[in-house]
């Protein structure tokens, strides 16, 4: 439910103006003064919008709203007229101060359509992902970095294979930052690129979206299908109003080959990846599995009201071995499968099902006679540190298929 600061020296008027946004499923909260709406304004959450008249009992709407840029708060203001009081319109529309205009003689009608179209339904006044526990001595310097750069105005891209958990990560920054009482909007590049058919509706759009994080974050997840004619409306937006916004963007690989640089442009190399952070896949970070792993089993048992205590010693070696080329996610969905199918208070080998296609894309090193034999066997003796039979299981072979298929491309590494 959104909070709606109204700022107006009539108390009927503002009794008014709260029964409306009450009706409509808003949170009203009346002031009759400037100092109280300084006050209030800096309580305001995510998502919040100000109404206020031009007259206060002690100042005026200019007076307040400018008071709000100058200290941080960008909340979306509306001012309310009398009538088309030109003076009055120029007043509070100049240099931004408010984002729109009613009358009071309109207020049944224009109120609560006008606080709906900025009112920032998406904004996480919650925490939706939260980061999972890991022990990787990897995933720590990155959390170092994240400490350290969360708190400064740099725009942030970060990049990783699927599943790895770029949208957690991104969530952690906000949470982390200066801006974690302003407005947090997500929005995704690849549905944008399908909703609209025509450039002035996606400006409008974009426009409005861009205001509704005004003073806070926006989130662009799968940036890697954003177009430059997206990008250009951004940055032309951007351009004119002078919004103050910081931009993370999530990317499922990295964008900084020179033909791409080109096809985005200066404004995404320069503007949104001002600061880079490359998440390494399940695969690269191996002392992560077991405690994700463990975390997803108590997540589950608690859930789906199961007593199961944690995984033998057999099913923690099969978790180990596997390669994750879902990462994050495919983890996730095994363990809730293991734990459906689980006969025991304890997970098994046997309950470790990867081959059972919700968890994921088949296993990167699985032998498919596609050429490229030699090399996946190379991979697989490497991951495994030369350990034969645990590379066979990789391979989707047995032992003694891996061994003549190391004889007949000649495959001799020392591995220790």
């Amino acid at each position: 439910m959104n909070k709606i600061l109204i700022v107006d020296a009539s108390v009927s008027d503002s009794r008014v103006m709260s029964n409306l946004l009450m009706k409509a499923g808003y949170d009203p909260v009346c002031v009759e003064s400037f100092e109280s709406g300084k006050t209030e304004a800096a309580k305001l959450p995510p998502g919040a919008v100000i109404v206020t008249a031009m007259r206060l009992n002690d100042g005026t709407a200019t007076d307040f709203i400018d008071w709000l840029k100058l200290h941080g708060i960008n909340h979306p203001a509306i001012g309310i007229i009398d009538g088309y009081n030109a003076t009055q319109i120029h007043e509070i529309l100049r240099g931004h101060r408010a984002i729109d205009i009613i009358q009071y003689k309109a207020l049944d009608k224009t109120l609560v359509e006008t606080v709906q179209k900025y009112a920032a339904e998406n904004t996480l006044t919650t925490p939706e992902n939260p980061i999972f526990p890991r022990q990787s001595e990897e995933y720590r310097l990155i959390l170092e970095k994240v400490r350290k750069i969360a708190r400064t105005n740099l725009n942030i891209l970060i990049v990783g294979e699927n599943g790895v958990g770029k949208e957690p990560l991104a969530e952690e920054i906000y949470r982390q930052s200066d801006r974690k009482y302003k407005p947090c909007a997500i929005i995704d590049a690849l549905v944008l690129q399908h909703q609209y058919f025509d450039a002035a509706s996606i400006y409008e759009d974009l426009k409005l979206m861009l205001r509704k994080s005004i003073g806070g974050t926006l989130i662009i997840d799968h940036f890697h299908f954003i177009s430059p004619d997206i990008l250009n409306i951004i940055s032309e937006i951007l351009k004119t109003e002078k919004y103050d916004i910081r931009f993370i963007s999530i990317a499922d690989k990295k964008l900084h080959t020179n033909s791409e640089i080109v096809k985005f442009g200066s404004f995404l190399h320069y503007k949104l990846s001002q600061y880079v952070i490359t998440l390494p896949p399940l695969r690269d970070t191996r002392d992560d599995i077991i405690p994700l792993a463990e975390f997803f089993l108590d997540l589950y048992s608690e859930e789906l009201k199961l007593e199961i205590t944690g995984f033998d010693n057999p099913s923690k070696k099969k978790l180990l071995v596997y390669d994750w080329p879902g990462n994050i996610r495919e983890l996730k969905n095994a363990v809730r499968i293991a734990a459906i199918e689980a006969t025991q208070d304890v997970i098994t080998a046997k309950d470790l099902d990867f081959d059972n296609p919700g968890n994921g894309p088949p296993p990167r090193f699985a032998l498919r006679d596609d050429g490229d034999e030699r090399n996946r066997i190379i991979a697989a003796l490497t991951q495994t540190g030369g350990r034969r039979k645990e590379a066979a299981d990789l391979l989707k072979i047995n032992r003694n298929t891996l061994q003549n298929k190391i004889k007949k491309y000649g495959i001799d590494i020392n591995f220790k």
